[in-house]
């Protein structure tokens, strides 16, 4: 039979039943007056029983009818069956006996275990009055948890055994700053005058404790005890067990936005994170989200008035951002109604249901996207710190063998390459464009970013590429940034290469002096090899190929440093009808000036297509930037578009026929539903190449007028090239020699500017001087003449 004992609230004096002695020496609360107290009563040794039989217990120390001041009496019949009178059977007797002889045999182990512990409790005694937190910790604490009317009080407890004192616990108070859609039906007794206003409130306050307890239970693994919401004060409070979460209030919103926001007590979680990690580690988040519905009250303002209602809708998200979302950067909310785009500033990473919480807030005037479709991390000048990192990259099995296909390794390369480049400029904020450099050789890809990459970066950024390539995990070096090895779309070095062999027709002409290589052989050679180049290698300069069959030359122009796997590259392109030698002849600098090289294209622009709900300036741009690579001389990113007039423009490289280049940026761009007019061309300025030389190549179009050939001459050799095995000023005197119209004496030779200059003294064979210039190993020659000073000719 269950023992009863009297108990009396100390601090209102109401009186209780326990029907066990296990609630002896325990702290409780009042079922009255809510008051925590200390059970009295002789101190009993804790028993030793398993976890959930210990919750029960503790559970069942009051009693159902205990918790009145009196217990009334059970009305309505009793639902237990009579017992029958009589003997009992023998059977029942002998089972009884043994009952009895089990339960002595317990109570003596009972008994004995708890004279051991009380003899180890007062050992450690002094101890325990040492340190009370600790002894306060090892107690078990009950509360009762608000319910409906009519429902049992359930007690929520801590033990020992879920809060060792390793970890101890801290009270955390936390500022509820907003109450979402399925808490505030439940408390909306305003709107209705026969509405209980304490009742609804104690009722919701129920509702979010059990909600609450459960997902915060949940999300930190039963750290969190003692959970209480008090809706009048506009408070969240709880245990926790150490250690304290850095991003606590995130963690806390992520969970619980289906009943409440919360915020830091006493500051904003602004002020908060800036005491915790300093204002410069605080990276600001621009966040863009697609709008899908408004409210009709702000529809109808809307429609009446389209500025006044904008304003309306403005102030009220604003108003409601800056009170119910934390992180929320206060006054950055931008509303872009015509595109349906709201964008705004957080000052931490966004938890990934950010939407859905803002969707939850019970008076939010809109709905918008669950996650946003854009996250931009804004870094001051201050935090930014420009990182070069490689990475080793891991292709699939599939990209493995296309690779080591040769007809088709320029194809998977280029694909690699746009898919990196695409996710780092789409994904990953603070990339800096064109900084990729792919190189398959070695295996690797680097690239710069304007701050240092995470630990966790390549698996982040793993999650978002496709399966053709992965970073591995740790990176290979992080660095300053070395000099830029790119300068995309404008020539930046030349490349010449040896020709080992040709194919049969042309090795024909090459050796028939009956049918040689004719003028319009040579120009549908150039042609086709031009078309190849530009096909196979994205870093090629159009129209750059100069081919010397003499001396069985290649050279052309390409906008980067030779990456590693470049000669892989050109042994790859298809259907080219030469072979090259696998080391390269030489590589130098272009002198290539952009002022005087190119010219600027003005366009007005309208969208001819339907306006998407997901339209965007900023992805706008990118496809039409994609759409004018169309164009072989343009400038890559060099598109400037002006949204609000309406215009664009572009730079290209300058000696092309301009309506071509009219039509090809039309469209281009009509591709992607943009209707556009050429305004205005901006010619380069005076001193650039005319027609289509290329800076550094043999042009005849750059000859000035020709001169008298009986007048002496300044005559200036510009070369792009010596690839002679003796010394350049030696091998220049030795082209001059036989020469009887050149004044040796004036001969110059200048290394460094690749510049040979001298006089003559009769007429000039220019035709003969590019002969031997070629066979002492100048190319890419330009001969420019000007006519001496009276002075200069006498002497």
């Amino acid at each position: 039979m269950t023992e009863t004992t009297a108990i009396q609230c100390p601090h209102c004096g109401a009186s209780f039943k326990a029907k066990s002695k296990a609630a002896f020496g325990k702290k409780v609360a009042c079922p009255k007056c809510q008051t925590p107290f200390v059970v009295p009563g002789p101190k009993a040794a804790p028993k030793k029983v398993k976890k959930k039989q210990k919750s029960a217990s503790l559970m069942d120390a009051w009693g159902d009818d205990d918790l009145n001041e009196e217990a009334p009496v059970r009305k309505g019949p009793s639902t237990r069956k009579p017992q029958r009178s009589g003997k009992r059977s023998n059977k029942q007797q002998s089972a009884g006996k043994s009952t009895m002889v089990v339960g002595l045999l317990v109570i003596a182990v009972i008994v004995g275990g708890g004279v051991m512990f009380i003899a180890s409790r007062s050992t450690s005694s002094d101890q325990k009055t040492e340190n009370p937190a600790l002894a306060e910790s090892e107690s078990v604490e009950t509360e009762p948890v608000a319910n409906e009317p009519g429902e049992t009080p359930v007690m929520k407890t801590q033990s020992s055994e879920t809060a060792p004192a390793s970890n101890p616990t801290t009270k955390l108070v936390f500022k509820i700053v907003a109450i979402h859609e399925n808490l505030g039906k439940i408390i909306r007794y305003r709107n209705n005058p026969n509405t209980n206003e304490e009742k609804q409130i104690k009722q919701a306050e129920g509702v979010a404790e059990r909600s609450l307890a459960s997902t915060l239970g949940d999300k930190f693994l039963n750290q969190i005890s003692f959970l209480d919401v008090d809706l009048k004060k506009k408070e969240l409070s709880f245990s926790m067990r150490e250690p304290i979460p850095d991003n606590l209030v995130q963690d806390i919103n992520s969970v619980s936005f289906q009943m409440v926001s919360v915020a830091p007590l006493k500051q904003s979680l602004h002020e908060e994170l800036i005491e915790k990690h300093g204002a410069d580690k605080l990276i600001v988040h621009e966040l863009e989200f697609h709008l899908s519905n408004i409210i009709p009250e702000y529809k109808k303002q809307l429609n009446e008035n389209y500025e006044q209602g904008s304003k309306a809708l403005y102030q009220a998200l604003n108003e409601q951002f800056e009170q119910s979302v934390p992180e929320y950067i206060p006054n950055s909310l931008k509303l872009d109604l015509e595109y349906k785009k709201l964008t705004f500033q957080v000052i931490q990473p966004p938890a990934s249901n950010l939407g859905v919480q803002i969707n939850q807030l019970s008076m939010i005037p809109v709905t918008i996207s669950a996650t946003p479709y854009r996250d931009r991390e804004v870094r001051t000048e201050e935090q930014k710190k420009i990182t070069q990192a490689t990475y080793q990259i891991v292709l699939n099995d599939f990209h493995e063998r296309a690779l080591a296909n040769q007809n088709s390794y320029n194809f998977w390369r280029n694909s690699i390459n746009y898919e990196l480049e695409e996710n780092l400029e789409r994904h990953v904020s603070g990339y800096i464009l064109d900084t990729l450099d792919l190189d398959l050789g070695k295996g690797t890809a680097t690239f710069q970013l304007d701050h240092p990459p995470g630990e966790l970066f390549s698996v982040e950024f793993n999650g978002l590429i496709g399966n053709q390539v992965k970073l591995v995990y740790e990176p290979l070096s992080l660095g300053p940034p070395e000099p830029p090895f790119q300068t995309p779309g404008r020539p930046m070095k030349q490349v010449v290469l040896k020709i080992t062999n040709a194919d049969e027709y042309i090795r024909d002409r090459l050796t028939n002096e009956i049918k040689p290589l004719t003028q319009n052989d040579l120009l549908n050679i150039h042609r086709e090899i031009n078309r190849l180049f530009l096909s196979d290698i994205s870093y090629y300069i159009d129209e750059s190929i100069r081919i010397d069959f003499q001396n069985m030359l290649l050279g052309f122009q390409i906008d980067r440093v030779p990456p590693g796997d470049f000669l892989k590259q050109i042994h790859s392109i298809g259907f080219l009808k030469l072979e090259v030698d696998d080391k390269i002849v030489s590589i130098e600098d272009v002198d290539y000036d952009p002022e005087v090289s190119e010219k600027t294209m003005i366009f007005s622009f309208v969208n001819n297509g339907q306006r998407l709900a997901q339209f965007d300036e900023i992805n706008q741009q990118r496809s039409a930037e994609n759409n004018l690579h169309g164009l072989s001389n343009y400038i890559s990113r060099s598109l400037q578009m002006d949204f609000q007039q309406g215009t664009f423009k572009i730079r290209l490289r300058a000696g092309r026929n301009e309506a071509a280049e009219i039509q090809a940026v039309t469209n281009g761009l009509n591709a992607i539903k943009i209707s556009c007019t050429h305004l205005n061309t901006i010619p380069p300025k005076p001193g650039g190449p005319t027609g289509k030389s290329i800076p550094g190549m043999v042009s005849n179009s750059n000859q000035p007028t020709p001169i008298a050939s009986d007048q002496n001459l300044k005559v200036t050799i510009q070369f792009g090239l010596y690839s002679g095995r003796g010394k350049m000023a030696k091998s220049a005197r030795d082209v001059l020699d036989g020469f009887s119209w050149v004044d040796l004496k004036s001969l110059k030779v200048d290394a460094a500017n690749k510049e040979i200059s001298f006089n003559t003294t009769g007429p000039m064979n220019e035709a003969a001087l590019d002969r031997l210039l070629k066979r002492q190993k100048f190319y890419q020659c330009i001969i420019k003449k000007e006519p001496l000073p009276e002075e200069a000719a006498k002497e």
